[in-house]
């Protein structure tokens, strides 16, 4: 299984609740912790969100959750009261269960189902991630719930997907207590392995995102009406939440991203957490998509070729490509209608014009319902071809595209059908921050 220390580290993490020093004893693989004094960065800052944060002392990334969870002082706070342990095979059966009574069957995300896909994070050879179970306190331990998490060594990414609790279950668990203790053996056990953790949390209540908040991620997207988890077809906003380990962040972060004007609220508001420096010449927007650039588009639009390909799961991939390499490709979940895993390479701004427009026209004759993209924050002309071509801004992601070593912050584009019913839309207040300067970058098709 992974290990979690890391060769002589000594990580200083600075936060506006104060710092911690936090070691890792390779030897013994023990975390020692020390409590030092305050440093409380406010320059450039938002004085309503350093409040908030001050206020809600919840941990802010990877190893301060960590940190938080080992100190003395917070022990009782964390404490399991029934632990969690890892799912086995035989465990399978039951966890499906706990999906049906949960989901009746209308879980978006079909994999969660196939019980060879659940099956691989019960197998300690793959160590790819790991199911926590958790039980039933009287005789019969009963799968009451469990939450997955997926590993991927090649992006340095962790996910959390899954959360299910039986109804039935749902106040004898502890439940609040053995997610954070899921967590933290994620954290801990994938230490050297994965520098962020990220989860798209439901926003029928607050609770998901706010133990989300508590093991030290925060929102940096607002993804509207991805996800349909009832019968009645009643379309969901997920809050895409992250947490950081200091490297992510400050080592392999390409810490000069280029940024239209326009997107600096969301910038700031992310540097809000992470104490990023400001951006000093972000330049306002200037006109890409000419008459003539827009007219050889799309005569270039049309000449696009479109290959579907079957996948697993109720699924297909769209390729929308020219002949000579440029392409969008992405993954269309059918039973939601929704795509994402998008994967571009454009030879020129015409190019990306012309695969954006062939993809407007694709979503709007199989009526799919929402599509989102990552771009790296290094291309200034891509951002305003996506916004004069009129795609909303979902989010803005730091260190999210990793290139051996390095890593890129991405802006979220993305299309969406359905109008956000922001009555029926439960934010923390943290959320709610971020997605108040969202607003005015979301317009539906």
């Amino acid at each position: 299984m992974g290990s979690y220390g890391c060769a002589n580290c000594c990580l200083i993490l600075n936060s506006i609740r104060g710092g911690i020093e936090f070691n890792i004893n390779q030897q013994n693989k023990q975390v020692i912790i020390m409590q030092i004094p305050s440093r409380v960065v406010t320059e450039g800052k938002s004085n309503e969100l350093l409040n908030l944060m001050k206020r809600s002392k919840i941990p802010n990334g990877i190893e301060e959750f960590i940190a938080s969870k080992e100190t003395s002082s917070n022990r009782n706070i964390f404490k399991v009261h029934s632990p969690i342990r890892f799912a086995q095979s035989d465990d399978i059966p039951q966890l499906l269960h706990v999906n049906h009574q949960v989901y009746k069957g209308h879980y978006p995300y079909r994999d969660m189902l196939d019980v060879e896909y659940v099956t691989e994070f019960t197998n300690p050879t793959k160590d790819n991630g790991f199911i926590g179970v958790y039980e039933t306190e009287d005789e019969s331990r009963t799968i009451g719930g469990f939450l997955l998490l997926a590993v991927d060594r090649e992006q340095r990414k962790g996910y959390f997907r899954g959360l299910m609790v039986s109804p039935e279950h749902r106040n004898r668990l502890h439940l609040k207590n053995r997610v954070l203790e899921t967590i933290y053996q994620g954290y801990k056990q994938y230490f050297n392995d994965v520098e962020l953790w990220y989860g798209e949390t439901r926003t029928a209540h607050r609770k998901g995102q706010k133990w989300m908040e508590e093991s030290g991620s925060r929102p940096c997207a607002f993804l509207p009406n991805k996800d349909i988890f009832s019968d009645d077809m009643v379309r969901e906003s997920d809050v895409l939440e992250i947490a950081y380990s200091q490297k992510a962040l400050f080592q392999y972060r390409n810490s000069n991203p280029q940024l239209l004007l326009k997107f600096l609220p969301l910038y700031n508001q992310v540097s809000n957490y992470f104490n990023f420096p400001e951006i000093q010449d972000a330049p306002s927007s200037t006109s890409v998509c000419t008459p003539a650039m827009l007219s050889e588009a799309l005569e270039l639009a049309e000449k696009c070729i479109i290959e579907k390909t079957p996948k697993q799961y109720d699924t297909y991939t769209c390729k929308i490509h020219i002949q000579n390499g440029s392409y969008v490709e992405f993954l269309v979940n059918n039973p939601i209608s929704s795509a994402e895993k998008t994967r571009f390479h454009a030879n020129s701004e015409i190019e990306l014009a012309a695969l954006l427009i062939r993809l407007k026209e694709f979503i709007e004759h199989v009526n799919l319902e929402y599509f989102e993209i990552y771009i790296p924050t290094i291309n200034l002309r891509h951002q305003q071809i996506f916004l004069e071509l009129d795609f909303s801004c979902f989010g803005y992601v730091p260190s999210w595209k990793w290139t051996n070593n390095k890593s890129d912050d991405c802006l979220i584009f993305g299309l969406y059908r359905t109008p956000i019913n922001w009555e029926n839309t439960v934010l923390t207040e943290n959320s709610e921050s971020f997605a108040k300067i969202l607003r005015p970058f979301l317009k539906e098709l």
